[in-house]
């Protein structure tokens, strides 16, 4: 009966430091691979799809915090704000972009 309790208690610490390390590695939950597609509009400007792990999580036609639906006048401008967006949500911000960031990055 002794053998048994032993091996019984040593079995429970083994699945406990398993379920742990895995918790710890990260392979309990999916890990978000965030990145960004540009992509033309039909009136010749720019917007952007944010995907998270190859799956569509954002799709920006136009300019973020602008009246009107106009998109970026270049594919860098779209590139800019993907880029700002994916490092909000990485940080665990919002992912929205105010005029005052359209400003610092030159965004027309």
């Amino acid at each position: 009966m002794k053998q048994f309790n032993c091996i019984l208690s040593i079995s429970f610490v083994l699945l406990f430091c398993t379920i742990h390390a895995k918790a710890q590695t990260g392979i309990m939950y999916p890990k978000h691979e965030y990145t960004y597609a540009t992509f033309q509009n039909s009136d010749r400007t720019y917007g952007y799809t944010i995907l998270d792990n190859g799956k569509k999580y954002i799709h920006q036609p136009t300019i973020p915090a602008r009246t009107g639906n106009k998109g970026f006048s270049t594919k860098q401008d779209a590139e800019k704000v993907a880029t700002l967006m994916i490092n909000k949500i990485k940080k665990g911000m919002t992912p929205n972009v105010t005029v005052e960031e359209l400003k610092r990055l030159n965004i027309r």
